[in-house]
């Protein structure tokens, strides 16, 4: 059974569920105030799991921009850990996110 589902925000998460929900054969439609030409923000990490599922859907994640994060410092004057963000095939992303919402909702 299809449903007609809406969708309030066009931020990165509500472009996955639409993803998500057209693929399942379902109609949606987004209400979003703001401009694609509007200023989206700060910057954004996408996670391993994350960058997976972006992967399964298509998505071309060189073309959001976004930079590997391989390793992380946590620090107080003096170096406590050191963090390895490398798990396998897939890492941890960070860049602008204009850059990820641009491509999600390309693949939507």
């Amino acid at each position: 059974m299809s449903l007609r589902v809406i969708v309030v925000g066009g931020g990165i998460c509500s472009l996955s569920a639409v993803i998500a929900l057209r693929r399942a054969g379902h109609h949606v439609t987004v209400y979003e105030k703001y401009s694609a030409d509007a200023d989206a923000g700060a910057g954004v990490v996408v996670g391993a799991n994350a960058i997976k599922v972006l992967k399964q859907w298509g998505l071309d994640m060189e073309g959001s921009g976004l930079l590997k994060y391989k390793a992380g410092y946590v620090s107080e004057g003096k170096t406590l850990k050191i963090l390895d963000f490398v798990y396998g095939e897939e890492s941890t992303l960070y860049g602008h996110k204009a850059g990820l919402e641009s491509n999600v909702e390309k693949g939507g």
